[in-house]
């Protein structure tokens, strides 16, 4: 029997402390001074309408006059300005006490758009000191007591943004387009990331997943195209739908334990090199995921599931065991590398070098090497590299090891 999905378009507020306001469509609307406004006419309240669009920096009014009468500006649209290219800084004053968002319920599924969301331009979002209901820190949206986080500003320059301790939430589409940020740490107080929250950040290359999170949401990291390592916490149970979508550079995911729920398109779009999977998949997961991987992935499971997989799989499948066995850190080494160990082991002294053009170079196919070193981010974080031979750095170390040995 076919199932039928029936969509609901409702009207929710963020949980402010107000009542919700649904069905804004048929509400007396007008555009004063270049914006377009709802009116509530039973309480004599104003709401920044839907797709405004505006040039430059705006602050926006306590009060309008409509037909000759003053209304105190009391709420946003979850969409006022969404997709505005040209608007570059906004000032929210103290009376706006709401924002109003916009949510389609597919099923029990809920996505919350934020005000501000595709504002490529937007630099920076303030808010008046004595705004009872939001505010602002280093030019980002907030929940008065800043436990929630309802919008960065996506043309903000800084390359990374280490979100405060004691935030609970990202809101949906909250750093949607954020092309300058290259990293985003999230504190173990956050136990929510709502959908879209780093839609399109294609800058982004790393990102840690908090421990508290259970479930990445649809279209959470869709379009992050330079995203090379994220981790994925012990406690995450369910990956929905398009969660990785086009993240072209994510070469290897491990999945938790727990982890038994994928939905469609997961990892549509990805060039996966390696899939390690610690616990049980639904059957149904396992297919939406064999669905987005080529055959020469290579699959890392537990040794009972190992028979199950190749039942499925025409690609590479291996026990756990084996993934486990490997070297900690691979791959690749970040620019800014200071060495500080390299070592040659199991050395063949007469099968060393080779002589090349009248040079004496390593010859990598009777060599073991390993090479360590650190490398300190720009933020002063400090990583471990490790990494032992690999036919994919044989070129780049030749003249290091062959330097080291001749010194």
């Amino acid at each position: 029997m076919k199932r039928s999905i029936i969509t609901f378009i409702v009207f929710l507020a963020v949980q402010c402390g107000l009542s919700q306001r649904t069905g804004y469509w048929d509400l007396p609307s007008k555009s004063i001074n270049g914006l377009n406004y709802f009116l509530f006419e039973e309480t004599g309240e104003v709401m920044v309408a839907d797709e405004n669009c505006w040039e430059g920096e705006l602050v926006l009014p306590t009060v309008v006059n409509w037909d000759g009468h003053d209304y105190p500006v009391k709420y946003l649209a979850s969409r006022a300005f969404a997709n505005c290219k040209s608007l570059t800084r906004v000032i929210i004053p103290e009376n706006i006490q709401e924002i109003l968002f916009y949510v389609s319920y597919l099923g029990n599924r809920d996505i919350i758009k934020s005000p501000f969301h595709g504002c490529s331009q937007l630099e920076s979002i303030e808010v008046a000191e004595n705004n009872r209901w939001l505010c602002s820190v280093d030019g980002v949206l907030y929940k008065h007591d800043r436990t929630q986080l309802f919008n960065y500003p996506s043309g903000a320059s800084r390359t990374h943004f280490a979100i405060p301790e004691g935030v609970e939430a990202i809101g949906t589409a909250a750093f949607r387009g954020s092309a300058n940020l290259t990293s985003v740490s999230i504190p173990n107080t956050v136990t929510q990331i709502f959908e879209e929250a780093f839609y399109d950040c294609d800058n982004i290359k790393q990102i840690d997943i908090p421990d508290n999170i259970s479930t990445i949401k649809i279209s959470t990291f869709h379009g992050c195209s330079k995203l090379k390592s994220i981790h994925l916490p012990d406690n995450l149970t369910e990956i929905e739908n398009a969660a990785f979508f086009g993240c072209l550079s994510l070469k290897e995911i491990v999945f938790p334990e727990k982890l038994q729920t994928l939905g469609g398109a997961v990892f549509r779009g990805c060039q996966l090199e390696t899939v390690v999977i610690k616990g049980y998949l639904y059957d149904y997961s396992i297919k939406n995921l064999l669905q987005d991987l080529n055959e020469s992935a290579k699959l890392y499971v537990p040794a009972s599931e190992v028979d199950r997989y190749k039942s499925l799989y025409s690609g590479t499948v291996l026990p756990l065991e084996e993934y486990e066995g490997r070297k900690e850190t691979q791959e690749y080494f970040p620019e800014g590398t200071k060495w500080t160990e390299i070592r040659l082991d199991t050395l063949k002294y007469n099968s060393w070098y080779s002589k090349v053009d009248g040079e004496w170079v390593p010859n990598y196919e009777t060599i073991e090497y390993r090479v360590q070193g650190e490398y300190t981010d720009t933020w002063g974080e400090k990583y471990k590299c490790v990494y032992s031979n690999g036919p994919e750095w044989a070129d780049s170390l030749t003249l290091l090891i062959y330097k080291w040995e001749t010194d």
